[in-house]
């Protein structure tokens, strides 16, 4: 606890008051049994994971940038910085050009996508090459699709 105190003008003797009091004070109230749920939730969370599930009743879409775009971010890569997201288009909502910098997969999981080469729709997947350029891409109805992108893909947030 004295490592509190480093760089203040105080004397041994006024660390120990000090500590002295701060440990009455923690005694001095009535001590509380916490929940059993509680002790399992926080061991839960101490335990490493070696995975990540992502619930679909959890929140966490965001606005993406163009008008009825959101974006929910389900995992980036800290060595390489590739993403893999889900976007969600509103109908009519357009996403505009863009440029592939690296492989982009996209799979659509809900709804139809258009671009100036062809459309997909639920179930489909398209590969775009790194190098690329991606014409802008609309939708009628709407659209969930699941994205895995590089790091340096401009839409890649």
């Amino acid at each position: 606890m004295s490592d509190l105190f480093d760089g203040l003008d105080l004397g041994a003797a006024d660390v120990a008051v000090l500590e002295e009091t701060a440990a009455q004070i923690a005694l001095a109230g009535p001590l509380l049994t916490p929940p059993p749920s509680l002790r399992a939730r926080l061991l839960e969370n101490l335990e490493p994971k070696t995975y990540l599930v992502s619930r679909a009743a959890d929140s966490g879409w965001q606005p993406f940038g163009p008008p009825g775009v959101d974006v929910k971010m389900l995992m980036k890569d800290p060595l390489s910085g590739a993403r893999s997201f889900l976007l969600r288009l509103q109908p009519g909502a357009v996403l505009p050009q863009h440029s592939h910098q690296s492989a982009e997969h996209c799979y659509v999981l809900e709804g139809e996508l258009h671009d100036a080469d062809h459309a997909i729709s639920t179930g489909d997947y398209e590969l775009r090459l790194p190098g690329s350029d991606h014409a802008p891409v609309t939708t009628g109805n709407g659209a969930v699709v699941l994205i895995i992108a590089g790091p340096h893909d401009e839409h890649a947030h």
